[in-house]
């Protein structure tokens, strides 16, 4: 989404939701290369203005996704392309393990290569 004023834009929206009593708020964050981070200010004064659950995706990592969550600045992270790539995630996550690379190439190809071809990790103990 391109937008002269995002900031200006989202918060409108957020109020908006907010009065409506909308439960949760979903954002989708830049997830490309040379994609553009929120500012830490947006996310402090959204989390003052909405009341419900928010949630956040786009190219996270663990440390990063822990960091929004210890600040009280998110509710959920979501892990979409991880999850496609490794079919146990969490337990990866939890054991600190190396993520498997998702093939983007395959990815809306048609068929199961890409989406149910990838390995899960050897688990010990």
């Amino acid at each position: 989404m391109s937008d002269s004023d995002p900031y200006g834009l989202f918060t409108r929206v957020i109020d908006r939701l907010e009065a409506l009593g909308v439960p949760r708020l979903h954002f989708a964050e830049d997830d490309w290369d040379n994609g553009t981070p929120l500012p830490m200010e947006w996310r402090q004064a959204w989390r003052e203005w909405f009341r419900g659950t928010i949630i956040v995706a786009g190219r996270y990592t663990v440390e990063r996704a822990e960091a929004l969550l210890d600040a009280g600045l998110v509710d959920l992270v979501a892990f979409g392309r991880p999850f496609v790539a490794n079919p146990d995630l969490p337990e990866r996550l939890r054991r600190g393990l190396p993520l498997a690379e998702f093939r983007a190439n395959s990815l809306f190809g048609g068929g199961p290569a890409g989406y149910t071809d990838y390995s899960a990790a050897a688990f010990t103990g």
